[in-house]
């Protein structure tokens, strides 16, 4: 399958919208995902979760009081709960967005950097040590790259033990399929864990964006589920769509046969086109599509009628490849198509904070790896579809021995 293949070949993108046999309603073109993405401001719409539960008790399904700690993170939270009650969204938007300003990015830059060219030269070297013949595994190495930035910028612990505890509790979540299953609660280990770190952190008189965390926690002003939402929630969302993301750059460059091109722009004179072909990235969204909850009876600007407390199911993915807006080509990948803002990074109140710390970490994997890493060519790729489209394999062969010599390994 190619990096660029659209994974929902049921739902046509930029087609009109659907009503499944559950009665969800699918919008798939551009201007409707826009149009209800924005309604939620105005209390039309709602992605909370208690939106969510309201729904789904209409259907006989009853979900579970304590839900999955990511659900009380601000992307699945609302302005206004089911019973008029003020909703939680702009409480838990306040602690985080001072800590993912462009300021923030800039000065987390370095470490990235770091960390970067830490982990493509340890490669190199366990190559050359097994006598290997150059294969760098770029979904591993953006994996590692967005959990130890994100745990870097928010002040979490991110030791190696650290990493193999949250990134199998990660994988857990990332694997679950099943609706009832999403809102099923971690095991109590994790919320131990949680104890432990905010603990140390705490005695140990630290600041950052956790201990923001913890002082808000501390003065009641978060509960426990929402302190534990604000800290799985970022590495969750720091790991999955930024690893993902970046693994998918790499795939759809060398689909689209632009490794030379991205080579010959690794430079400070690059950085334009760098970023196009980032950003044109993103529009192949690794976040397929989010649910919401009409909160009363709303009638589109295209005439189609949503009937309160309807699912709808936002299809970025979808609207991101709407001919209509991005051409007939709008499936290929295409770094010099004319810019235009998509929806890879959400749309409305619940467009990601993190999009300035994703394009930073992209582009300086970007750099490292196609800088150092001489005649790069993709072997092997696979893209499981999911609410995350996860890249879960993303092999690359690569001229180990001049690769050595760049980093010094060799003479």
């Amino acid at each position: 399958m190619k990096p660029s293949a659209y994974l929902r070949p049921d739902f046509v993108p930029g087609g009109k919208p659907i009503v499944d046999r559950m009665g969800v309603v699918h919008l798939l073109d551009a201007a409707s995902v826009r149009e209800v993405a924005e309604g939620e401001r105005h209390g039309d719409f709602s992605m909370g979760a208690e939106w969510i539960r309201v729904v789904a008790a209409r259907h006989g399904i009853l979900l579970a009081e304590r839900m999955l700690s990511v659900w009380y993170f601000p992307w699945l939270t609302a302005l206004k709960e089911p019973d008029g009650r003020d909703g939680r969204w702009p409480v838990l938007h306040e602690i985080l967005k001072d800590y993912l300003t462009k300021q923030a990015m800039h000065d987390l830059g370095p470490y990235i950097r770091h960390f970067a060219i830490s982990l493509v030269r340890d490669s190199v070297e366990q190559q050359l040590a097994s006598g290997g013949n150059g294969v760098f595994d770029i979904a591993a190495f953006s994996d590692r790259l967005a959990f130890h930035t994100i745990a870097e910028l928010a002040s979490f612990p991110h030791t190696e033990a650290d990493e193999q505890f949250m990134m199998a509790h990660l994988r857990e979540i990332a694997d679950r399929t099943d609706f009832v299953d999403a809102f099923r609660p971690e095991g109590p280990e994790v919320g131990e864990y949680f104890d432990r770190i905010t603990g140390q952190h705490e005695r140990a008189g630290k600041g950052g964006l956790l201990g923001r965390i913890i002082e808000a926690f501390d003065a009641q002003r978060i509960s426990r589920p929402e302190r534990d939402g604000l800290i799985l929630g970022l590495w969750s969302a720091g790991r999955d769509t930024t690893a993902t993301l970046t693994a998918l750059l790499f795939g759809l460059v060398d689909e689209a046969g632009l490794t030379q091109k991205m080579v010959a722009r690794v430079g400070s004179g690059g950085a334009d086109w760098r970023l196009a072909a980032i950003r044109e990235a993103v529009r192949f969204t690794p976040f397929a599509f989010n649910p919401t909850v009409s909160t009363r009876d709303v009638t589109l600007a295209n005439g189609f009628q949503i009937p309160a407390l309807s699912t709808v199911n936002l299809h970025w993915a979808a609207a991101n490849r709407d001919p209509s807006v991005f051409g007939d080509d709008a499936h290929l990948y295409r770094p010099d198509r004319p810019p235009t803002r998509n929806f890879g990074f959400g749309h409305g109140i619940h467009c990601c904070l993190g999009e300035q710390l994703a394009l930073l970490e992209v582009e300086i994997a970007a750099q490292v790896v196609y800088g150092s890493l001489p005649d790069l060519q993709i072997t092997d790729w696979h893209r499981q579809a999911g609410l995350v489209d996860v890249v879960d394999v993303a092999v690359a062969q690569y001229d180990l021995r001049a690769a050595a010599r760049t980093f010094g390994l060799l003479r």
